[in-house]
């Protein structure tokens, strides 16, 4: 008696096709899914690194009401902006006379009725330099007047 071997066809089931096109739709939309979440977590960090040097150099023009010296107030903006890169950030001091001119011999003219001017400068850098750039250039400006 010969000997009859029978070999099991599989059929393709459309459970089994099914799986191939949730592969491919995954590989597709898996990488804007993630660029859209580390945009999100991008604008955040950014966000938060605006507030902060917003916050510093208010900080810092309240420091120049009362002691007006670039380097007390330069070291007042670093230190309420201290969990920035302090290497990005730029401290600019000035001081503005009540007509709005400059004042007569720099800073060190600064008297009552005269307004300190300080703006801060920083360069966020960017987890995914994709639209923007890598480096998005944030500033801030805060004026008082000398007490």
């Amino acid at each position: 008696m010969p000997l009859v071997r029978f070999t099991a066809i599989r059929r393709v089931t459309t459970r089994d096709r099914g799986r191939g096109q949730s592969l491919v739709e995954f590989a597709l939309i898996l990488p804007v899914f993630l660029l859209i979440v580390f945009g999100i977590v991008d604008f955040g960090l950014a966000f938060d690194a605006s507030i902060g040097i917003s916050n510093a150099a208010r900080e810092g023009a309240r420091q120049g009401t009362t002691r007006p010296t670039a380097a007390a107030i330069s070291a007042r903006v670093r230190t309420v902006a201290g969990r920035l890169n302090d290497s990005r950030l730029t401290v600019t001091v000035t001081c503005k006379t009540a007509a709005g001119g400059a004042c007569p011999g720099g800073l060190a003219g600064a008297t009552t009725g005269t307004s300190v001017v300080v703006r801060v400068a920083y360069g966020y850098p960017m987890l995914t330099p994709v639209a923007f750039g890598t480096i998005i250039p944030l500033s801030s400006t805060a004026e008082m007047r000398v007490e």
